[in-house]
Parts: C-alpha cells; structure tokens; sequence
C-alpha cells in the first residue's frame, strides 16, 4: 500500500488560489501548450489564462482559453466562467479545466459531449489524479516550488528535464546529426554526471 500522497495534502491544505493557477500555467506549458498566457486574477472575463495558436496566412487564430479551481462545487465555477467567456462575445475553438477536485471519467464525458452540442467548444478537464502524476513521476521541481514538497526525482522527471531542456526540436537533430546513438547516449550520461 502507497503511502498518502504529500502533493494532494498540499493542494487540499496548502496553496492559494493565485499560487494554483500559476502552478496549473506552467504544467500546461510544459505539457505542450507552449504559448499560454497568463490572464487570471481579478476582472479576468472567466479566464485564468489563454492561447492563441495561428493556424495559416489567411485562417482565423484558434483560441484556446484556460480555468483553474480550487473549489470544492468546481462544476458550478466552470459553468459560470463559461457563461462569462460567451457573454463577452469570445468564441474559443477549446477550454482547458484543470481542478484540484476528483472527476470521474463519466463526469468528464458526459461534461464534454454537452460542450460540445450546445457550444461547440472542446472542453477537457485535468483533475486531481492528473495533478498527483504529473507533480509527482514528472515535475518534482514543481511541487516544491508551489507546495513545499520535497519529491525524489524520478526516471520520468529526469527524461522531462531532459525533453525541455536538451533534446527538443530541429537544432537536436542538427547538434546531433554525425553521432551514433552510442555517442549521444553517452554524451547525455557525461553530461548528467557533470
């Protein structure tokens, strides 16, 4: 049997409002929405943050918009919020819904396939297990940043760190093009050691 985990103790007993939506911000950009942007606080229209992908010369951007809550009644808050967003006339293509609170996947279904007929809008909620993952097996540095929780690192949280900060995109390939597979994995090996 595992132990009770100090991420959700911290995330129940320990962190602001204004801390969780900047912790939610910088999980969602490593987890591939790299041009969020920060709106949240107060007067945000219903939203904590937003991203604009472009999607070719002459095509409308997409946006993406973004909440985050820590309230125990969170479906209530993410019907208000939308309620907000589509009163000010924005017409997102996505909303991301990041809790605290558990959801069943039955819950989130249910919730995704109503988005989708009444507004259009992909929803996709990240609740609390997700936040447990992702904190624990991949971003450690995160739970101690925002939580104060001290995590031992992880096979996962080492290859992130490695995926974000050294072996990302074209100029990879390019710095590694005339290497074996043998040469880089030990060039990776020297330089952890280091």
């Amino acid at each position: 049997m595992s132990n009770p985990s100090q991420v959700l103790w911290a995330l129940d007993e320990h962190i602001s409002p204004r801390d969780f939506e900047r912790l939610c911000v910088d999980l969602l950009s490593r987890e591939g929405y790299w041009s969020i942007e920060p709106v949240g606080g107060t007067r945000d229209q219903g939203r904590d943050a937003q991203a604009i992908y472009w999607r070719g010369k002459s095509q409308p951007a997409a946006e993406v918009v973004f909440q985050f809550s820590l309230e125990r009644e969170w479906e209530r808050k993410l019907r208000k919020d939308a309620a907000k967003i589509s009163q000010l006339g924005a017409r997102p293509q996505a909303m991301v819904f990041v809790t605290s609170r558990t959801v069943t996947g039955e819950k989130h279904e249910k919730l995704r396939t109503e988005w989708r007929e009444k507004t259009g809008l992909d929803l996709t909620i990240r609740s609390r297990e997700w936040l447990r993952l992702k904190l624990e097996e991949f971003h450690p540095d995160l739970a101690k940043k925002y939580l104060g929780v001290e995590l031992p690192a992880t096979v996962s949280s080492v290859a992130a760190q490695l995926d974000r900060f050294v072996l990302e995109g074209q100029s990879t390939k390019e710095l590694f093009r005339d290497l074996s597979a043998d040469q880089v994995r030990a060039a990776v090996i020297e330089s952890t050691r280091r």
